[in-house]
């Protein structure tokens, strides 16, 4: 986290295609941009910001993730996602998430990563999936 700092932010735009839809994420039966869609969105927002900041033997993992999605966008509507870096604590970064159509606010949030060692981390996800035959 070399220069990772209190208010840095990224942000990107993207249309929304049927993929996006509640319908097609299985979140609803309405072809609007769906809520797991967004929330992925925040955390590729969230990765992008931090990564660059990173040694390469380090990545983020998501802890914490806590949304509201405030309005519908249909299929074409171009969203606009921000992450910024609200606070840094150790290895733990809370972000702030919103979600943009336009000048209307359709989601925010709060995101909170953890910087670990990319080995480590795999070690014990494979030793949880030794223990139970996975």
């Amino acid at each position: 986290m070399n220069s990772l700092e209190i208010g840095q932010n990224y942000t990107f735009t993207r249309v929304v295609a049927p993929q996006h839809t509640a319908r097609y994420l299985k979140s609803g039966d309405l072809l609007v941009f769906g809520t797991p869609a967004m929330i992925a969105w925040f955390e590729e927002a969230a990765v992008t910001l931090i990564a660059p900041t990173l040694d390469d033997e380090l990545t983020t993992v998501g802890t914490y993730l806590e949304t509201k999605h405030l309005a519908p966008v249909p299929v074409g509507g171009r969203v606009t996602i921000t992450a910024t870096i609200q606070n840094i604590e150790g290895k733990r970064i809370t972000l702030s998430m919103q979600a943009h159509l336009g000048k209307t606010l359709i989601g925010e949030g709060t995101h909170q990563r953890v910087v670990v060692e990319r080995k480590a981390f795999m070690a014990k996800a494979d030793t949880m999936a030794a223990e139970r035959g996975l």
